[in-house]
């Protein structure tokens, strides 16, 4: 995957499925792609403070604001843009809420799902607070995945995965809309990206800190996720669960998360075309799936090929340790 073959499309002026693409070349090892795609974001997407400019958001996540630009601050970081760092992690802060440490999906009370606090924004902005060091703000991250997981009614089937301020852990929605507050482990459409993505970001945090509380608290995740049976295998939504694997088979050394790992794997170099990209391609599409055959264009599939490719970069990284070196640093 080059920068040529996202050109084109970018000049529609739209970041909506391309904020991951610097740091995916940035692990892929392609540095001149990299640089260029975040100077074109910087130009083109980033207004004065470090703002992203939103009124063209992902229309599948339209609340979650802060995720793409956690994932621009970890290209930056990796690529040492100071610039850019220097105008959105300020910008990033604003999203954490000072009292729980969670990531709200909005800062505008006349929205929907205002000061909702939702698992995946939050892990991606304390994975980004981690990469910079900003020790104490991730750790208060670390804390709403304290409370999240100590307050869940049966993690043994189910992980609510939403927050509020007022109201803590949210059980209840509207008819048909319980996927996203809900990730059930025996259903194929569902957030199963949940359970990798809070692991990666808590062994992540373990290691940057020693402290073992967020060690155990990643595994509680991990497994959540590792147990959620084969219908999770039936959509790209658990993608990350190969993210959180690796970390931990990095932290631990325990064979059990480099085996996971090595499943993820397969599975994805399974799903690859032979021309190297992957698609949102799944046939029959599971049950629940919003996705029409229009949303799958060139767009869609940049997206997906980003975000696999990234993840394969992790799993090698991990791949490439010899397991457990965390635990005895």
């Amino acid at each position: 995957m080059g920068w040529g073959g996202v050109g084109a499309s970018l000049n529609r002026g739209w970041w909506g499925q391309y904020y991951r693409l610097a740091w995916t070349f940035a692990l892929t090892g392609q540095i001149a792609d990299a640089h260029r795609h975040l100077s074109w974001l910087a130009n083109h997407d980033l207004l004065a403070g470090g703002v992203l400019d939103v009124r063209e958001a992902d229309p599948h996540f339209p609340n979650c604001r802060s995720y793409p630009l956690s994932c621009i601050i970890m290209s930056a970081s990796l690529l040492q843009r100071y610039d850019i760092l220097r105008a959105t992690v300020p910008e990033l802060l604003t999203w954490q809420d000072e009292t729980s440490g969670g990531f709200v999906n909005n800062k505008d009370p006349l929205q929907p799902g205002f000061g909702d606090q939702v698992l995946f924004p939050t892990a991606q902005g304390g994975m980004t607070l981690v990469q910079l060091g900003l020790l104490d703000p991730a750790r208060r991250v670390g804390v709403w995945f304290e409370n999240l997981w100590n307050v869940q009614p049966n993690p043994d089937k189910e992980l609510y995965h939403v927050w509020r301020q007022e109201g803590g852990l949210q059980t209840a929605c509207e008819p048909g809309m319980e996927v996203t507050i809900v990730t059930k482990k025996r259903s194929a459409w569902e957030w199963h990206f949940d359970g990798g993505i809070a692991a990666a970001f808590l062994a992540k945090l373990f290691m940057a800190t020693g402290e073992d509380r967020w060690l155990d608290l990643a595994i509680s995740y991990q497994e959540f996720s590792m147990t959620s049976g084969d219908e999770m295998f039936h959509s790209w939504q658990t993608c990350k669960s190969g993210w959180g694997a690796g970390m931990l088979f990095i932290a631990t050394g325990e064979r059990k998360f480099l085996e996971w790992t090595l499943r993820m794997a397969d599975w994805f170099v399974g799903r690859q075309h032979a021309d190297g990209c992957w698609a949102a391609d799944f046939v029959p599409d599971p049950p629940g799936c919003p996705y029409t055959d229009e949303q799958r264009n060139e767009s869609w599939t940049i997206h997906v090929v980003a975000e696999v490719a990234m993840h394969m970069a992790n799993i090698v990284a991990a791949l490439s340790t010899e397991g457990g070196a965390s635990s005895r640093l």
